[in-house]
């Protein structure tokens, strides 16, 4: 390069040549900005099919979540019951010493009762240098109103060789069950109208004859059931995701035909931590824990896990997210037909560096894109050492106040 003639060049220009040539080139950028912002307004209003359609302001940079933002949303404080009204499931019996959540809880319109399959673990199990998971098993109870639980004393598992339980599912050797996904259909439709899926460390007794593939742990079991107390083995899950994930809710797409996906489940993934979020002390150290989804058309066959639901900028650094929990509600006709529906959720949110959990709120139009407009806990935790404080887990749904028609959920 001559940077002699440049500097000749430079010379013989007048400070108005140079004067006009930035303003050219101002003028320039301006126009490319407003050409711009015009395809995307016109873009943003077509994609609405017009505002007389469908009311909503044309806006100059769409996202999937505009109509949240012209949505009145209210998160109210949890209502404290005590008494008889604490609608509470503790601690009773010597297998569920820890009353966890990783369930379902519904309204059964079959019985019309109040339902809970939950994770329990005894005692023996809770002792220093085990794990968490240790001895997990699935119990049952129900309820007429959704407060006053009752824990069913059966025959299908006992306790010491002789004692009745209302335990439905237990490994040997103290290995997990749990993240119970339990579904109801209507009896006089369906002979068999309960179907489950839950998440094993081992293969339940009954599946070992059902493939002769060798599943790892962590691997996904499939049920049916007449009464939704004794379950018959179905299918082995194969391939989602085998010994990937220790948490994961299954959900049933019922306003939607085929080949929309009938299934769709959220699951708990591991990326690898970024700059700032090593937490040493932390069971999950050296990993970023995320949301991901897969869908199936018949609960047999899964599509790949896609990611859906990070940490981001308005997150802390130590802040992970361990589980996704959903509600569809009211969904356009255009969402039904596309397979789409808005959902509410619930997403399970691990502090690392406190080694708190809380809940807090968020919502989707197809189940990919999730917006979190607070990043405030929907229940607030107590003080560490006060019952109520340290860590909330949320079961697989919110089960809405049948009493009430504004959408209240419990």
């Amino acid at each position: 390069m001559n940077f002699n003639a440049i500097k000749k060049d430079i010379s013989h220009r007048s400070p108005l040549s140079f004067t006009r040539a930035r303003t050219i080139q101002e003028h320039m950028r301006v126009c490319t900005a407003l050409l711009f912002f015009l395809c995307v307004l016109i873009s943003s209003h077509e994609r609405h099919g017009g505002l007389a359609s469908d009311k909503i302001p044309a806006q100059l940079f769409y996202d999937d979540f505009v109509s949240f933002h012209y949505t009145a949303w209210r998160q109210e404080p949890p209502t404290v019951m005590n008494g008889d009204q604490d609608p509470l499931i503790e601690p009773k019996f010597p297998w569920d010493e820890d009353v966890h959540a990783h369930g379902t809880v519904l309204f059964d319109v079959n019985d019309n009762l109040y339902k809970a399959w939950y994770v329990s673990t005894p005692a023996t199990a809770l002792t220093p240098g085990t794990s968490a998971e240790t001895g997990r098993a699935l119990t049952y109870a129900y309820s007429k109103d959704g407060i006053a639980w009752v824990r069913p004393m059966l025959d299908i598992v006992k306790y010491n060789r002789n004692q009745p339980t209302n335990i439905l599912l237990k490994l040997p050797g103290g290995k997990f069950v749990q993240y119970a996904s339990v579904f109801v259909d209507d009896r006089k439709r369906y002979p068999r109208p309960y179907e489950m899926f839950v998440l094993a460390e081992e293969a339940p007794e009954g599946f070992q004859n059902k493939t002769t593939s060798v599943c790892p742990s962590r691997c996904l079991y499939r049920y049916d059931s007449v009464d939704g107390i004794h379950w018959d083995p179905k299918e082995i899950v194969l391939g989602f995701p085998e010994g990937g994930t220790d948490g994961l809710y299954v959900y049933k797409n019922y306003s939607t035909p085929n080949p929309v996906p009938l299934y769709y489940a959220y699951i708990k993934v591991n990326l690898p931590a970024q700059p700032g979020q090593f937490v040493g002390y932390d069971i999950g150290a050296g990993k970023q824990r995320v949301i991901a989804r897969t869908t199936s058309l018949d609960g047999s066959t899964w599509t790949g896990p896609t990611i859906v639901a990070t940490p981001d900028w308005r997150d802390n650094l130590g802040d992970q997210l361990v589980e996704l929990t959903t509600n569809p509600v009211r969904a356009e006709p255009r969402e039904r037909a596309g397979g789409g529906a808005t959902l509410i959720g619930a997403f399970t949110v691990i502090h690392t560096t406190s080694q708190t959990i809380d809940i807090q709120f968020g919502a989707s139009r197809n189940g990919k894109a999730w917006w979190r407009p607070t990043r405030r806990p929907a229940i607030p935790l107590q003080p560490l050492g006060d019952y109520g404080g340290g860590i909330t887990w949320p079961m697989r749904t919110l089960v809405l106040d049948r009493e009430l028609n504004d959408g209240t959920c419990h």
